[in-house]
């Protein structure tokens, strides 16, 4: 076989490119492509040059857009330490399409890459126009190191509000405090609380989820025992040991699906029915929870909206408009399902 040489690189296609095919000048594709409405060209002009560019391939250049507007079109969105499951990955798809919807260019930061340092880094290297960011990681110093680089439009995400920034709030004890309603309205007084103490991401989240239930509990006269679970101390210890007394819990509230799907499997090697003998309510509503058997009732969040609001203030933000509130609180409800 013959050596043919190494593949030519594509010729980047330009304005000019456009320009001359549309029989237009080159300004004139500017303003087509930018949206500008105050200038005298005709709808059918419009629509040639976009058919024209989209036909050749013609993106804008954003280095160059950048450095004649001052600013990009990027939005980069960077998610606290949670884990990647199916409810952040829902939450951080529906941003992206809602930011491209929009008009923006979405990029994701996980993990390392959204702490503080290494987010002014990311700014000073891409010089997003809107930012999305852990509320725990832009301290004052961080802030202003990431407005320094250009980013003035900055939206908080975290468990509280941030004190200086508009923020959307993930309300985790919102979760602990339906779940035990939930097992309240249907007649149990005694509560097992099974709940992490290991990772520390998953820990402080599980924390403020068991604050929650701890409150409803106390306000609504139900006794609730905590058992918190890690390496050395599995569900199946806590569930045999909760239900080893005379006067066992009724009820399990789990502090997500995991931990009730594992609770289910070790009530059954006790000998007892889910949920004839004890109910038992998760959280998160992970697509298997309802494929258990018995499916699982469990709280589910609304993360898509969640994020979607946020993707839709970012942009308000961005575009420079004055916010109707400076929170955005999540939803959640309970599914009622098999188990509960």
């Amino acid at each position: 076989m013959r050596y043919a040489g190494p593949v030519p690189t594509p010729k980047r296609v330009t304005s000019r490119d456009v320009a001359e095919k549309a029989g237009v000048s080159r300004a004139t594709v500017s303003y087509v492509l930018n949206d500008v409405q105050d200038q005298r060209i005709s709808p059918e002009t419009r629509a040639r040059v976009r058919g024209i560019a989209e036909r050749l391939g013609y993106t804008p250049d954003p280095a160059a857009r950048a450095l004649r507007n001052g600013q990009t079109d990027i939005a980069l969105v960077a998610n606290p330490p949670w884990l990647l499951g199916p409810l952040v990955a829902a939450g951080l798809t529906a941003a992206v399409e809602h930011l491209e919807n929009r008009g923006y260019a979405p990029l994701l930061a996980i993990g390392h890459a959204a702490t503080g340092r290494q987010l002014v880094r990311a700014c000073q290297r891409v010089h997003p126009r809107g930012l999305i960011a852990p509320e725990t990681e832009l301290t004052p110093q961080i802030l202003r190191l990431i407005r320094a680089s250009g980013t003035q439009a900055v939206l908080a995400i975290g468990s509280r509000r941030h004190k200086h920034l508009p923020t959307m709030v993930v309300d985790q004890d919102l979760f602990g405090r339906l779940a035990i309603e939930y097992l309240r309205d249907r007649g149990h007084r005694r509560v097992l609380a099974i709940t992490p103490d290991f990772p520390p991401t998953e820990k402080a989240i599980a924390a403020d989820r068991l604050a929650g239930a701890r409150q409803a509990a106390a306000n609504n006269g139900i006794h609730m025992t905590e058992a918190p679970v890690g390496a050395d101390h599995t569900v199946s210890k806590a569930i045999a040991e909760a239900f080893a007394g005379t006067d066992p819990p009724t009820a399990v509230y789990a502090y997500n699906d995991e931990h009730a799907m594992a609770a289910i499997g070790a009530l059954a090697d006790q000998g007892l029915c889910v949920p004839d003998d004890v109910a038992v309510i998760g959280c998160d509503d992970i697509p298997a929870a309802q494929h258990l058997r018995p499916a699982l009732t469990t709280v589910a969040p609304d993360s898509a909206g969640l994020y979607t609001a946020s993707a839709d203030t970012l942009a308000e933000l961005m575009e420079g408009r004055k916010l109707k509130t400076p929170l955005i609180h999540m939803n959640a409800q309970v599914i009622a399902r098999e188990s509960a």
